[in-house]
């Protein structure tokens, strides 16, 4: 779901850019797991956000990441991907 999430979060940044060529890395990523009390892996969930963008940017790169898990989330979505990325300015 992370994963799909991303995408989705890249088809956005197309949509408002007209291509991904301007995008130089993901500077930050929030990932909000809707879960129970008793589940704990959700660094696992977010690593599918996180390694989808590390194969786009290359893993030098890095991002700072925050991973939450929440009781529920806006229309039963399962999870959230908040991605903030650095483009490159209009030449």
């Amino acid at each position: 779901a992370a994963f799909m999430a991303s995408l989705n979060a890249l088809s956005v940044a197309k949509e408002h850019l007209g291509d991904l060529d301007r995008l130089k890395k993901l500077v930050k990523l929030t990932v909000l797991i809707a879960s129970t009390e008793q589940f704990t892996e959700h660094a696992s969930v977010a690593d599918g956000a996180s390694n989808l963008f590390a194969q786009i940017f290359g893993s030098n790169y890095g991002h700072v990441r925050l991973v939450y898990g929440v009781q529920s989330l806006p229309v039963g979505a399962p999870l959230i991907v908040d991605s903030v990325f650095e483009i490159e300015p209009i030449p």
